[in-house]
Order: C-alpha cells, then structure tokens, then sequence
C-alpha cells in the first residue's frame, strides 16, 4: 500500500508541479503584456506631449496674429481719416480756384 500510496503522493506532485508551472507561463505573459501596455502608454503619453506643445506654439502664434490685426486695424483707421481729411482739403482748394477764377472773371467781364 504504501508503494500505492507513494504513486498517488508523486501524481499530486507533478499535477501540482504541472499547475504552477502553468501559472507561472500566466504570470510571465502578464508581466510581458504589462510591460507592452507600459512601452505603448508612455509613447502615447509623448505623442500627447508634443501635441500639447504644438498647441501651444500655435496658441502664442495666433495671438500675435491677433495683436498684429490689432495694431494693422489702428493703421488703416488713421490712413483713411487722412484720406478724408486731404480729400476734404482738395475739395476746399478746388471750390477756391473756382471762386478765385469766378472773380477774375467777374471783374475782367465788368
């Protein structure tokens, strides 16, 4: 019996051997996809980074594009009440030759 026993005892043993050795694969394919899920988190966590600087490289662009229209804005303001203000003088000078013009003749004629 005790050879019997011996037999059974050896079976427990090599199925127990043959589970841990099984867990033991499990365990190892889980460390391996771990540290996988670790390599692909942190190159996605780069990708992310360098889409956060790009935004805001673009951010600070597109406020000194903001500030530029700004300050264009104030320019053609002032260039066209210049404009205004020399057509409004042309104006002026043009109804003075004619009145000057009108008294010449006026006198000449008279």
């Amino acid at each position: 019996m005790d050879v019997s026993r011996d037999k059974q005892l050896n079976k427990k043993l090599i199925e127990h051997e043959e589970f841990a050795w099984e867990q033991n694969e499990k365990l190892e394919n889980a460390k391996r996809t771990t540290y996988e899920m670790e390599n692909v988190s942190m190159d996605i966590m780069k990708n992310l980074e360098h889409g956060t600087n790009q935004m805001k490289t673009i951010d600070r662009k597109l406020v000194d594009m903001n500030h530029n229209l700004d300050d264009s804005n104030s320019v053609i303001g002032r260039m066209l009440k210049r404009e205004n203000r020399n057509k409004i003088v042309i104006v002026m000078l043009i109804l003075a030759f004619i009145i000057t013009f009108a008294i010449i003749l006026f006198f000449k004629l008279k």
